[in-house]
């Protein structure tokens, strides 16, 4: 009895071993990972996405666009400011280009950032809210024009007038940035730049067939 009982369960074991085997051979890698990850022999896609985080808290922010602006800024200075008269005025006139990053703070992106849908197989990431870095202004690009050389020689106002120039100049590059527009595509690139930092080790770990969903 026992012996015929002992075949039974070897058979049974072989059929389920033949058909284990059959499964693993005619179905793709991500079927595998799921079974494995069911059974707690593999890790899920959260625990990799979690510790990615390490790997993106130490690149600190990641730059998802830059745009490049041009401005012409002028400032006066007037010898005797009660008296419009051009003769005692000077001028100077900045050309100058500038670049702005916008950028995500990966460091604000913490585990609680993170959650993940066995159901649909798909990793949802909250974002942090985008940022204008501070414009980098191109200072080899400059270009400058005077007026009224004489009065600036005398008044000694060139280099105030430079500063008014450089800084009305950061301001016009500030504002140019925050166009609806560029926001807005600004926020698409970020969205996708966010994804690929995560799908690149969800998909070496073999998980290619997870979605990353970014919400804000």
């Amino acid at each position: 009895m026992l012996k015929r009982i002992l075949s039974v369960v070897g058979g049974l074991f072989l059929v389920v071993l033949a058909v284990g085997t059959l499964w693993w051979q005619f179905t793709d890698v991500a079927q595998h990972n799921r079974l494995l990850e069911r059974v707690g022999l593999r890790q899920s896609p959260l625990a990799i996405a979690t510790t990615s985080l390490e790997v993106l808290e130490k690149r600190r922010e990641l730059t998802v666009q830059e745009t490049r602006f041009a401005t012409k800024q002028v400032s006066r200075h007037n010898l005797l400011s009660f008296l419009p008269i051009d003769l005692l005025a000077t001028t100077k006139t900045l050309m100058v280009s500038g670049n702005v990053r916008y950028v995500i703070d990966l460091a604000a992106i913490r585990p609680q950032s993170l959650s993940y849908d066995s159901a649909t197989r798909t990793l949802k990431v909250r974002r942090p809210q985008l940022k204008i870095a501070e414009p980098q202004v191109q200072v080899l690009d400059m270009a400058t024009m005077k007026d009224g050389r004489m009065v600036m020689w005398l008044t000694g106002s060139e280099q105030e007038l430079d500063r008014r120039n450089f800084q009305k100049a950061i301001q016009s590059f500030r504002a140019a940035a925050q166009a609806p527009a560029l926001v807005e595509s600004a926020n698409r690139s970020a969205d996708e730049a966010l994804a690929d930092q995560f799908l690149l080790p969800l998909t070496a770990a073999g998980y290619g067939d997870v979605r990353v969903e970014i919400t804000s």
